[in-house]
C-alpha cells in the first residue's frame, strides 16, 4: 500500500508540472465523444493540427523516467529534451528522446502496441481534438511494479 499512495503522489505531481509547463488542452468542442483508439485517431485527423508542442512524461517503477519536450513542427518532431520529472534525485539515468512517444501519432502507436501486449490500458483522450492527455498501462494484471503511466499535456500552435 505505502508503494501505491507514493506512485499516486509522484502521478499527481507530474500532472501538476506537465500541465503548468505547457499549458492545458482547448476546451472540448460539441460532437461525439472520444470514446477509444478509432474515433481518437479520427478527431485528431480531423483537428488537423501539424504544428504543436508536446510534454510527455513517463512514471513506472524502472531506472529511466523522465520528462520529454518535443517541439513538432508539420507533423514531426524537430526539437526534443528529456529532463528528470520534479523530485528524482540527481544523477539518476534518463530515457532518451527514443524511448518516448515523441509526437501524438507515436502516443496512438504506444496506445495501440500495449493494447495488443498488456493485460489492461486506459486511456483519457481530449474530447475535441483526441490527443491521449494520460495512458495507464498494466502489463500483467497479477504483477507488482510493471504499471507505466504517460501524462501528456500539448499546445496546438495554429
Amino acid at each position: 500500500m505505502r508503494t501505491a499512495t507514493a506512485t499516486r503522489t509522484v502521478i499527481a505531481a507530474y500532472a501538476a508540472a506537465l500541465l503548468a509547463a505547457c499549458g492545458t488542452a482547448p476546451a472540448a468542442a460539441p460532437g461525439a465523444p472520444v470514446d477509444g483508439l478509432d474515433s481518437a485517431r479520427a478527431a485528431w485527423a480531423a483537428a488537423g493540427v501539424r504544428d504543436y508542442d508536446l510534454v510527455v512524461g513517463r512514471s513506472c517503477f524502472c531506472v529511466e523516467t523522465g520528462v520529454l519536450h518535443v517541439t513538432v513542427r508539420g507533423g514531426v518532431a524537430v526539437r526534443t529534451a528529456v529532463e528528470a520529472p520534479p523530485g528524482q534525485p540527481s544523477g539518476t539515468p534518463l530515457p532518451t528522446p527514443r524511448q518516448l512517444p515523441s509526437s501524438v501519432d507515436a502516443l496512438f502507436r504506444e496506445i495501440a502496441d500495449r493494447q495488443a501486449d498488456s493485460d489492461s490500458v486506459k486511456v483519457a483522450y481530449d474530447p475535441a481534438t483526441g490527443v491521449p492527455l494520460r495512458i495507464d498501462v498494466d502489463r500483467l494484471k497479477d504483477a507488482i511494479d510493471d504499471e507505466v503511466s504517460y501524462l501528456v499535456s500539448y499546445r496546438p500552435l495554429r
